[in-house]
């Protein structure tokens, strides 16, 4: 239940007589939050003096000095000669952990409190635990295990734990190193349903398959790796998982004020040339089997072009941004899992950075988003759909993003079964590729 106080209240020794004629009062937009998500305080009764000023607190601390958040009325945290006697103000990023929070309402840069309000915020984007069994018949994942999974005691055995929960077919493990590849094997080994597991890697991305792997794909300074796995059915799908470059990150430079022109500038200038290299060199080309069923799965340190709409600008500093890696995805025939299954961004934002590092230990000026991916695109006459997807974690977790879960109906194969005429012609891509930068200007 919402609480808005504006009577006498008591903080640190001091005692505030309300002023019913300025009916002091402050509230928020809802009364719990998800981690990540935006929060509108409105406000009434302010003096309007240009140093009135909200700020954000954990419910248990009495003193009203160091809030997490703060801002003047008239928005940011610089002092006006004026400023609003009543408004609303959108705290974004709002990276606070799960627990119980309060909005105080202060004037003329004191910290006699005028107004206080409860909110609280959850984290319910991750599967519940353990996470839900799989609805089709075949399971995929991506996770990142932050750096081999060594900033968590037992990192890789959480990690392995945590795949084998979901009962993933394959996965596509990013921050992981070759080291890592074959003690991740050896537990999956002692398993019955992931004994024949087997795995590739390159740099520090790598695929694991319970099938085991028919041939891979590697290349020298590729940030991403592949392999042709054979499915029980007798058809072959091809899986790749990549680590596109960190920085710089595009959701911070919008938050910093960097303009969404530049920060697109950035994306070309790093994940794009990532994404074009790996499809091209990798995905693509008649020998690497373009017409095979393939997923690209990954850490993609960027955001998508689905998330990041007009629905959802309240989220996103007011923005619509196309980011670049995910529609040269979708232009080339791939599908998102996880926006198939939920294709509302704002009902289903499906955030995987961050889930703290460690879980739930979040840098209040992080920005949350959907960075973690799997997608898809089904060879010419199979029917594959994805009918579960969910982001993961739990505690103990191995790592500071959630992992990306999804199930796909694997349907039946085309007459023509594993040859080029049911392919998807490679020589598109390439068309697709001079189009799309050509478009760029």
């Amino acid at each position: 239940m919402r609480l808005t106080i504006s009577i006498a209240v008591p903080v640190v020794g001091t005692i505030f007589a309300a002023t019913p004629a300025l009916a002091q009062a402050v509230q928020t937009d809802a009364p719990t939050y998800e981690v990540g998500e935006r929060v509108i305080v409105s406000f009434s009764g302010c003096p309007g003096s240009g140093t009135d000023w909200v700020g954000i607190y954990p419910a248990s601390q009495q003193q009203n000095q160091g809030s997490t958040y703060w801002r003047y009325c008239q928005g940011g945290q610089t002092p006006g000669t004026t400023g609003p006697a009543s408004g609303s103000l959108t705290f974004l990023p709002f990276s606070l952990p799960p627990g119980a929070w309060q909005v105080r309402l202060f004037f003329n840069n004191t910290y006699t409190l005028r107004a206080v309000t409860n909110f609280s915020i959850i984290s319910r984007a991750a599967a519940p635990t353990p996470p839900p069994p799989p609805q089709a018949n075949l399971t995929v994942m991506s996770f990142n295990i932050w750096v081999s999974g060594s900033n968590v005691p037992n990192g890789l055995t959480h990690a392995v734990n945590a795949v084998r929960e979901t009962g993933a077919d394959i996965v596509g493990f990013q921050e992981c190193s070759a080291a890592a590849v074959a003690q991740i094997l050896s537990q999956f080994h002692a398993d019955p349903l992931y004994a024949a597991a087997g795995g590739v890697g390159n740099g520090d991305s790598a695929v694991v398959s319970r099938w085991g792997i028919e041939t891979s794909h590697t290349g020298a300074g590729l940030r991403g790796v592949g392999a042709r796995v054979r499915l029980p059915s007798g058809e072959a799908v091809r899986f790749f998982s990549c680590h596109l470059t960190p920085y710089p990150y595009g959701p911070y430079s919008i938050r910093d004020g960097r303009g969404v022109a530049a920060t697109l500038a950035d994306e070309q200038a790093t994940r794009v040339v990532d994404i074009t290299s790996m499809m091209s060199q990798l995905t693509e080309p008649a020998g690497n089997e373009p017409w095979l069923t393939t997923f690209i799965v990954g850490d993609f340190n960027c955001p998508s072009h689905l998330d990041w709409t007009d629905a959802n600008r309240s989220q996103n500093y007011g923005q619509v941004v196309l980011w670049p890696v995910t529609r040269i995805l979708s232009d080339a025939g791939y599908l998102d899992t996880y926006r198939q299954v939920h294709p509302d961004p704002v009902a289903g934002r499906g955030l995987t950075w961050t889930s703290g590092a460690p879980r739930d230990n979040l840098d209040h000026n992080d920005v949350h988003d959907r960075i973690d991916m799997i997608h898809f695109r089904p060879r010419t006459n199979l029917t594959l759909q994805a009918v579960q997807a969910y982001t993961l974690d739990r505690q103990p977790w191995p790592s500071d993003h959630r992992a990306m879960v999804a199930s796909l109906n694997l349907g039946v194969p085309c007459a023509a079964d594993f040859n080029h005429d049911c392919s998807v012609n490679s020589q598109d891509f390439f068309d697709f590729l001079a189009a799309f930068f050509t478009g760029c200007g």
